[in-house]
């Protein structure tokens, strides 16, 4: 089974992961805003992020939100909490339910929620990685009381396992993706008031 780590790092994905063109060309964006973060250039690092998604039609108050996210965070940052602050970023701009000027937000408010937000990554990963693991197991043991349904066939209990291991890392994949997506249509659902009575 991949690590946690490892499926962290697949959660470090899409245009963030891009190159940079004109005077950064060949750069990856997530490097740039990285430096930018580190001279404490929060706006900058707002900038290049968007610019990775080729997002130029905001609000004042997104990219403000943006960059207050990125400013409650600080530094040291790594790849991997860049990534998320984007993710959590995005999911708002999307939604349409990002406005900095909202009473009570205030930057501990904004680096709790994203501090939580990476929790919950975690538990989704961790949550994927157990159910998967519990279904490789169960594969192995059916082959293993009968091998005979393998060799039936012209296979072998190696090739089963190695097939019942891919089988496995597709599973992970699929349940992290449907907890994901749940959960984003849940939220979006609350954003717009479909859960009010």
């Amino acid at each position: 089974m991949r690590s946690t780590k490892d499926r962290i790092r697949k959660i470090v994905r899409e245009n963030i992961q891009g190159i940079a063109v004109g005077p950064n060309r060949g750069r990856r964006f997530a490097d740039l805003a990285i430096e930018a973060m580190e001279r404490q250039d929060y706006n900058r690092a707002a900038n290049i992020i968007m610019d990775s998604f080729m997002i130029d039609d905001t609000y004042g108050t997104e990219e403000e939100g943006l960059t207050l996210l990125l400013k409650s965070f600080g530094t040291p940052i790594l790849e991997e909490e860049l990534q998320a602050i984007v993710d959590h970023w995005r999911e708002q701009f999307k939604a349409g339910a990002y406005d900095i000027r909202s009473p009570g937000l205030k930057e501990a408010q904004l680096k709790e929620s994203v501090t939580d937000m990476m929790n919950l990554e975690q538990m989704i990963s961790t949550a994927a990685v157990d159910v998967a693991q519990e279904f490789n197991e169960m594969m192995i043991e059916l082959v293993e009381e009968d091998p005979g349904m393998i060799t039936s066939i012209g296979g072998s209990i190696k090739s089963w396992h190695e097939e019942a291991y891919r089988a496995t890392m597709d599973l992970e994949g699929l349940i992290e993706d449907a907890i994901k997506k749940a959960i984003e249509t849940v939220e979006t659902q609350l954003h717009n008031g479909d859960y009010s009575r």
